[in-house]
Order: structure tokens, then C-alpha cells, then sequence
């Protein structure tokens, strides 16, 4: 992890069991290599691949700041995560965190290839989702 700050926090278990992953990936061993990844998914952290490179990064839940979104088991909670993944997965990214509220999550605004997100009028939400990544 290239933050020292984020890097300093990981539990050294959770390092062991990347490195157990690795080796199991190596074996070709997918049933213990998928549980591992399972595990370091219940532990809060998240294995992505960029650019070919594996990379270990910490989840976060993150509540966009002024907006009142249903929440994944309401009626159309399903259809707005899938929209903010598509609108925003895969890209870069920033995040400016005000606050947590009750629940522990970061409140905060997101800006997306320097777009305000939650500013974003419904043109621009159209024009990033479907834009090439």
C-alpha cells in the first residue's frame, strides 16, 4: 500500500493471509485461495487488481453527503448502487470526508474525474457512466 498512514493500520494477520492467498493462487489451489479472500473480505479489506498488480485496500462505507439514497434493502436500493458503481467504479476517485454519522459511516462528498457527484445533473451522470473507462 502506498499510504504509510493506511499500511501502518493493517493487521499483520491480515498480511499473512494475502501471502497465504498468493501461495495458494500459485498451487493453483482456488478452494483455499477463495476462502482466503473471503476472510480478508470479512476482515474489512479488499484485494483489486490494477494494472496487473494485486493490491490491498481498506473499505470504507462512505454516505454521500446531502443525499438521501434508498438503502440496499428498500425499493430501488439495488438500482442506485448499481448506478453510483457504474457511474464511478473503476475510476479515479476523491473523497472529502466532513464527518461519521450514527451508523460509523464517513459522510462526505465525492468528486469523480473532477465532477461533483452529488452535483452532477443527470446529463453528466449519463456522460460519465458511459463513458470509456
Amino acid at each position: 500500500m502506498d499510504d504509510p498512514r493506511e499500511s501502518a493500520n493493517v493487521p499483520q494477520k491480515v498480511y499473512d493471509m494475502v501471502t497465504e492467498r498468493t501461495q495458494a493462487r500459485i498451487r493453483r489451489d482456488c478452494d483455499t485461495a477463495n476462502t482466503l479472500r473471503n476472510t480478508i473480505d470479512e476482515a474489512g479489506y479488499k484485494i483489486m487488481i490494477r494494472s496487473g498488480s494485486e493490491i490491498l485496500a481498506r473499505k470504507y462505507r462512505i454516505r454521500m453527503r446531502g443525499i438521501d439514497a434508498p438503502e440496499l434493502k428498500m425499493t430501488y436500493g439495488k438500482e442506485s448502487k448499481d448506478a453510483l458503481v457504474k457511474l464511478i467504479g473503476e475510476k479515479s476517485t476523491r473523497i472529502y470526508v466532513y464527518e461519521q454519522d450514527q451508523f460509523g459511516r464517513y459522510v462526505g462528498d465525492i468528486y469523480c474525474d473532477s465532477v461533483f457527484i452529488q452535483g452532477a445533473d443527470a446529463e453528466e451522470w449519463s456522460r460519465m457512466a458511459f463513458q470509456e473507462l
